[in-house]
């Protein structure tokens, strides 16, 4: 997986999202920009896949078969070309329901 990093620059969000909706704009000027906090930058793929794993579960679950589904990759990370490699069965047993299988 690439190491390129995709920066936020939280300023540049906030001007965008006003210029694109009034009613938004003027929540932003009452309330602010959202607060960021660094994290580890991630590939986007990455933040697809733990998106799509972490839909509709329980903080716990959710973390448990995203380690499963993590251990799938020969670098500790899935590339795309190994999810798509990968049998449906081996990601229903890491614990990807059909639909999160579907969307992967």
């Amino acid at each position: 997986m690439s190491k390129t990093h995709y920066p936020v620059d939280a300023a540049l969000v906030m001007l965008e999202l006003s210029r694109a909706d009034r009613q938004l704009a003027r929540v932003i000027r009452r309330i602010g920009s959202f607060p960021t906090k660094k994290r580890k930058p991630q590939h986007p793929f990455a933040s697809l896949l733990q998106a799509i794993v972490y839909q509709q579960i329980a903080g716990k679950a959710a973390e448990a078969i995203f380690g499963r589904v993590k251990a799938l990759g020969a670098n500790g990370f899935p590339t795309p070309e190994e999810i798509l490699r990968a049998s449906k069965a081996k990601l229903r047993r890491a614990g990807l329901s059909r639909q999160k299988i579907a969307a992967v």
